[in-house]
């Protein structure tokens, strides 16, 4: 799945100016040698959590889901080698070429808006989270090196999980909400059905 979605993104924007990593559990050979046939190299990165199993497995989340969910905290930690940095989730459609994320430099973080409350996230909202924010959705989203403190981002993440590991409903979104209401940043919103399509969505195949 991740492979369609490499080569969905090659179709539309070319190979030249991005570095591809896919995080897996596992290394996958035989995509790196499929998409190899396509002239296009990736770099597969073996996710391991930067926690316990202690922290992990206390997770209803996560023993739901997969230790993997919490992968895309790492887009904030490659902000130390890039200027900017996409995330795509492996079950995405892209419809049209992301051109505007790849090149606007007048925000720090841009992610779609879910319809819900940040609090939805959580089983119990924490004390510090604004009942007002709106949660974010993280199946596409696009950060630049200007985010705020982004050297520590990344650091931040994990300790906001492993402060209540069993409280997370969305993990991943939920750790990152936590963070948005901490930092102060120029956000751009994302129309995520100009760009693209999720699973759940019919007439996306």
């Amino acid at each position: 799945a991740a492979g369609v979605v490499i080569l969905n993104f090659v179709e539309l924007h070319g190979v030249h100016d991005f570095d591809f990593k896919v995080y897996s559990d596992r290394d996958l050979p035989r995509l790196r040698k499929v998409l190899r046939s396509q002239e296009i190299e990736i770099q597969i990165i073996k996710y391991r959590p930067k926690l316990s199993w202690l922290e992990l497995h206390s997770s209803r989340a996560i023993r739901y889901f997969s230790p993997m969910v919490l992968s895309k905290f790492e887009a904030f930690g490659l902000l130390k080698d890039y200027k900017r940095v996409m995330w795509l989730d492996y079950d995405i459609v892209l419809r049209k070429p992301l051109t505007e994320l790849l090149t606007k430099d007048s925000f720090d973080f841009a992610y779609q808006e879910s319809e819900g409350s940040a609090a939805e996230g959580f089983h119990r909202p924490p004390d510090n989270l604004n009942q007002q924010q709106r949660g974010m959705s993280a199946h596409l989203f696009v950060l630049r090196d200007s985010f705020p403190d982004h050297e520590t981002a990344l650091d931040r993440l994990y300790q906001i999980f492993a402060t209540h590991p069993d409280n997370f409903y969305f993990p991943e979104q939920a750790a990152i909400d936590i963070l948005i209401g901490e930092r102060d940043f120029s956000f751009f919103q994302l129309n995520v059905n100009k760009y693209n399509s999720l699973h759940e969505d019919a007439d996306a195949y």
